[in-house]
Formats: structure tokens, sequence, C-alpha cells
């Protein structure tokens, strides 16, 4: 809402940046919200200006920003860090990035069972935002995990319960 409202009256797309201090400051401004809970947001704002280009925001419950050239949050994130450390490089093509987040995010969900079970990608730039699905069985596993089954229509992986 308010970046819309915003780009309304400038009449005019917000940079990436702009888009991050307003998600930002909303949360900061917010943390005595939920009767003194807070918000206790730590947001991840990514994406494509013509000004700069691709960009990544860290923006913690704190009130921090970070211009980053990746981050990653989550359950399974601390499994990955050294992972994202070692794997990232500059210029990647929009293929070699996603099969690098998806190995990432593969990684994390064998070790962190909060993880989820697939993966949803989203890559933004300067042609727009392209989603993408990788199904269960469409993931390569990391530590030998049980192969993915399908039985009487429901999906599900070793340690769940299927009837």
């Amino acid at each position: 809402y308010h970046v819309e409202q915003i780009g309304m009256e400038r009449d005019s797309p917000l940079d990436v940046k702009t888009v991050a201090r307003i998600s930002n400051q909303i949360n900061y401004q917010n943390k005595s919200a939920n009767h003194g809970a807070g918000l206790g947001a730590y947001m991840i704002i990514g994406g494509w200006d013509s000004n700069n280009g691709s960009q990544v925001f860290s923006c913690t419950a704190g009130g921090n920003m970070i211009a980053t050239k990746w981050t990653t949050d989550g359950s399974g994130s601390t499994y990955i860090w050294g992972f994202m450390d070692n794997g990232f490089k500059e210029n990647m093509t929009r293929e070699e990035c996603e099969e690098f987040v998806t190995a990432a995010i593969t990684l994390a969900m064998s070790t962190d069972s909060s993880s989820g079970g697939c993966v949803r990608l989203n890559t933004v730039n300067a042609d727009g935002i392209h989603r993408k699905l990788v199904k269960p069985d469409e993931l390569v596993p990391v530590y030998g995990e049980l192969a993915t089954t399908t039985r009487h229509g429901h999906v599900g992986s070793s340690g769940g319960m299927m009837l």
C-alpha cells in the first residue's frame, strides 16, 4: 500500500532501496505493536530497478537496513551460511543463480525439518519476476534422504505418516 501510494505521488516506480527503507521503517515503527510483542520481522527486500540494477537489503527487527550481495533467513538458514559464503559468485546467470538457490534450500531442508518440502523461486531481473516451483521429486537428495513417494494421491517424504 505505502509503496504504491508513494509511487503514484512521484508518478514513477520506486527504486529498491526506497522500498526497503519504507518496509524497514514500518517494521521498526511498529516494534511495540501487538500488545508490546511488536512485529519482530526480519525482512529481505530484493529487486531490480533501472537506476541501480539488482539489489538485496537485510532489514532487521531492530531497525537496521544493510545492503548486501545475498542474505538468507528462516529456520534452515543457519545450516547453509557456509554453503552460501563458499558458493556465491558475482554475475551469475539467472539459471546459475536458480540452481545455486535451489541447492541451498535443498541443503537446508535436509538438515531442518521445518524448512518445507519444495522450492519456490521468485527471480527478479530487468525482464520482471520469474516464478518457478521445484517439486519434491525434482530435488536432488543431499545426504541420502529417502526418496519422495506418492501414495493415495498424497506426496510425502521419509518420516511422514501416509495413509
